[in-house]
């Protein structure tokens, strides 16, 4: 009993954290800023204005210019469209890939776990900007080409972790039941496997979220994401570096972007994660 209150004391002490509450409104206007770009968006994000390059922030440009002129205010809350886009589709395709094939391996064993085993270990051993490059040069720059990029590089975290969890899962006495009361394999991974295996994969979602956006914003940094033509953070901060010096807020605005919103989604996560692991 006394073990039981230390526990809740414990949880409602970690609730009462405004660290987390804090993160999420700042996530929830990200997602509204995306959502709503054009009526929140002072300017065209693509709007040139050669009379007005890299201007300094002032009340006609809260975030000041970049080099043709384009308002970073502007171009950031697009920005946010695509970052939040990609994020949302790689987590999406490579988590579902990730959890079908790791349940799979991970219930049936046999072959099918050997093969999967080999193929994430050989691909997660392989470097990410290698592996992209390699997967960058044989699709066209596009949003969805980065999607795909992102999605192919990282279900293989998804299937190790569900891989794992369906290994736990099979031997349980429900399952072991289900199984002598003449139960499909589909049916049992549908049933019993796949819901108890979300818990933990929703957490790792977090984490991956987190990540695809950085690592989106690293491809489009060095030139291998998102065309030149779009509002993407990562191509604003490598479209500052030459003038930081003298226009730090042309790289440093978006940078902040990135920065705050992977470390809302990263607090969000380990929220969510302490939270289970207490209930």
């Amino acid at each position: 009993m006394k073990k039981q209150s230390n526990r809740l004391l414990q949880r409602a002490r970690y609730l009462a954290r405004p660290t987390h509450y804090v993160a999420a409104v700042i996530l929830i206007v990200i997602v509204l800023c995306a959502l709503f770009a054009g009526a929140l968006a002072p300017m065209d994000p693509l709007k040139q204005d050669l009379r007005n390059c890299l201007s300094a922030p002032s009340l006609a440009n809260l975030f000041g210019t970049d080099q043709l002129g384009r308002d970073i205010l502007s171009r950031v809350i697009y920005g946010s469209r695509v970052s939040l886009l990609v994020c949302l589709a790689s987590v999406l395709f490579a988590g579902v890939l990730g959890v079908l094939i790791g349940v799979m391996a991970g219930y049936f064993g046999g072959a099918l776990d050997l093969v999967t085993c080999a193929v994430t270990d050989t691909q997660m051993s392989i470097p990410f900007f290698v592996l992209a490059l390699t997967l960058a040069s044989i699709f066209d720059p596009s949003l969805w080409s980065v999607i795909l990029i992102l999605s192919i590089t990282s279900w293989p975290r998804y299937a190790r972790m569900a891989r794992s969890q369906a290994i736990t899962l099979r031997s349980m006495d429900y399952v072991r039941a289900a199984v002598s009361m003449g139960a499909s394999p589909g049916w049992i991974l549908m049933k019993h496997i796949v819901p108890n295996v979300m818990g933990i994969i929703t957490t790792l979602a977090t984490t991956e979220a987190a990540r695809m956006i950085l690592l989106e914003s690293a491809l489009s940094f060095i030139g291998m994401g998102v065309p030149a033509d779009s509002s993407s953070w990562g191509l604003m901060t490598s479209d500052g570096r030459a003038v930081l010096a003298t226009a730090w807020w042309v790289a440093t605005i978006p940078g902040l972007a990135i920065f705050i919103t992977c470390a809302s989604i990263t607090i969000l996560g380990d929220f969510m994660r302490r939270v289970l692991k207490m209930e």
